[in-house]
C-alpha cells in the first residue's frame, strides 16, 4: 500500500515470443462485423527479424462463430505505406489457428498487429506492437516487445513511455516531466528510505537502483504523471513490462492507491512479492483494508520478462499476466480515483547491506475507461 508523498500511510500489500525482436501477447476483441462483436482469446503475436526477412507468427482463437476466413499479420510503415504480410485462408474456431508467415522489410520503424477479415478487407485485433528493422532493431533486441500505442475497445490510452531518452541518476525527473516519485520518507517497513535520484533511463529502459549507500537502504518508486502528480483516474487499465534480478531483501508493492489517502477506498496490489521470490496479487477489501478479498499467487518470478496489467470497471478488478487473467474481483471494486505508483521496497525490514540490483522498465502505458 501507498500514499501521496506528503502523507505516506504506506504499507505493503502483503502484510498479513519465441523470440528474436518483438514478443506482443494481446488480449484484445476483434472489430467484427457491426451485427456482432467477436470474442478473441488471447491472440499471441511473435515476430523476428532475420538476414532477409521478417518471420511472424500469429495464433488466434475464437470463443463464438465468426465469418472472418482470413488470419494474418497487418503492417504499416512509419511515415509510410501499407506493408501487409502474407494472409493464410484460415478461419479461427474454438481450438485456434496459427499462421506462420514472411516478408522484406526496409530498414526502418514499423506498427504491426495481428488481424483478420474476409475478401479483402482485414480488421486490426488488439494492440499495435512497434517494430524495428535495420541498425535501430537491437535495442528491441535487447529487451523484447515495444510500447503498445492506440487505444483499445473500451479503452482510450492517455500515456505512454518507453523511455527513448536517457537520463542519468539524479536527472530522470527533469527530463522525464511527467514522471514523480516518492522521496526523503521510509518505506512500508521502515527498511529502506526512498530516493528519487536512484532513478535513471538508459537504452530504452527506466532502472531504477536498489542499495544501500553511506548506510542507508535506498528504495525507489516513480509514479506516471496523468493530469496533476499524485491525482489518479476513477477506472482504467494500467500495463508495466518488467524484469528484475533476484534480490534478496527488495520487493515490489507496484499499486493503485486512493487519490484521498483513505485506504478504506480500496488498494490494488499488482505485481506484489520479493524479487527473490514469486508474482503475487492482492485486491484489499474496502472498508476494511487489512483483509484481502481477491488475491492471487503464481509460480512466475521476477527474473524474466513480463508484463503485468491491472483492468479496473465499474463491474470488477482484472489482475493479468503476460495476456493472461490471473484474478478477477468483483466483491471490492473500488469507485474512487486513485493513482498508480511503481512502488519497490524493501521486505520486511532493513535488507542486507550487500544486495543490491536494478529493477528494468521497458514501457508503462495508461487507459481511461470508456464504456
Amino acid at each position: 500500500m501507498s500514499a501521496h508523498p506528503l502523507f505516506r500511510p504506506v504499507r505493503a500489500a502483503a502484510l498479513a515470443a519465441a523470440l528474436v525482436v518483438l514478443c506482443g501477447l494481446l488480449t484484445v476483441t476483434s472489430a467484427g462485423p457491426a451485427s456482432a462483436a467477436t470474442r478473441l482469446s488471447a491472440p499471441v503475436l511473435r515476430l523476428s527479424v532475420g538476414a532477409e526477412k521478417v518471420r511472424a507468427t500469429v495464433r488466434v482463437r475464437s470463443l463464438q462463430p465468426m465469418s472472418a476466413r482470413r488470419v494474418g499479420v497487418c503492417a504499416r510503415r512509419v511515415g509510410g505505406g501499407r506493408v501487409d504480410f502474407p494472409t493464410a485462408w484460415r478461419k479461427p474456431d474454438a481450438s485456434g489457428v496459427r499462421v506462420r508467415t514472411a516478408r522484406g522489410l526496409a530498414d526502418g520503424r514499423y506498427r504491426v498487429w495481428a488481424c483478420v477479415g474476409r475478401g479483402g478487407t482485414l480488421r486490426r485485433v488488439g494492440e499495435r506492437t512497434a517494430l524495428v528493422v535495420g541498425a535501430g532493431g537491437r535495442r528491441a533486441a535487447d529487451h523484447g516487445a515495444a510500447a503498445p500505442v492506440g487505444n483499445l475497445r473500451h479503452w482510450r490510452q492517455v500515456f505512454v513511455d518507453d523511455f527513448r531518452k536517457g537520463a542519468g541518476e539524479g536527472t530522470f525527473l527533469r527530463r522525464y516531466g511527467r514522471w514523480s516519485a516518492y522521496d526523503g520518507f521510509n518505506d512500508t517497513f521502515n527498511g529502506a528510505t526512498y530516493d528519487a535520484d536512484r532513478l535513471s533511463a538508459r537504452r530504452g529502459l527506466m532502472r531504477m537502483r536498489l542499495g544501500t549507500e553511506d548506510g542507508v537502504a535506498r528504495a525507489s518508486a516513480p509514479a506516471p504523471v496523468i493530469g496533476s502528480p499524485w491525482q489518479g483516474q476513477t477506472y482504467g487499465r494500467w500495463s508495466v513490462r518488467f524484469r528484475a534480478p533476484a534480490i534478496d531483501g527488495w520487493k515490489t508493492a507496484w499499486l493503485l492507491w486512493p487519490d484521498s489517502d483513505n485506504w478504506n477506498e480500496g488498494e490494488i496490489d499488482w505485481p506484489e512479492g520479493p524479487l527473490d521470490g514469486r508474482i503475487s496479487g492482492f485486491v484489499h477489501c474496502l472498508g476494511n483494508p487489512t483483509e484481502n478479498c481477491g488475491y492471487v499467487h503464481t509460480s512466475r518470478r521476477f527474473n524474466r520478462w513480463h508484463v503485468a496489467t491491472i483492468e479496473w470497471t465499474p463491474q470488477h478488478v482484472d489482475l493479468i499476466l503476460d495476456g493472461r487473467r490471473v484474478e478477477r474481483t468483483t466483491n471490492a471494486v473500488p469507485t474512487t480515483p486513485m493513482h498508480w505508483v511503481l512502488q519497490t521496497e524493501s521486505d520486511g525490514g532493513t535488507p542486507p547491506s550487500g544486495s543490491s540490483g536494478r529493477v528494468l522498465i521497458d514501457w508503462v502505458s495508461v487507459y481511461r475507461y470508456r464504456g
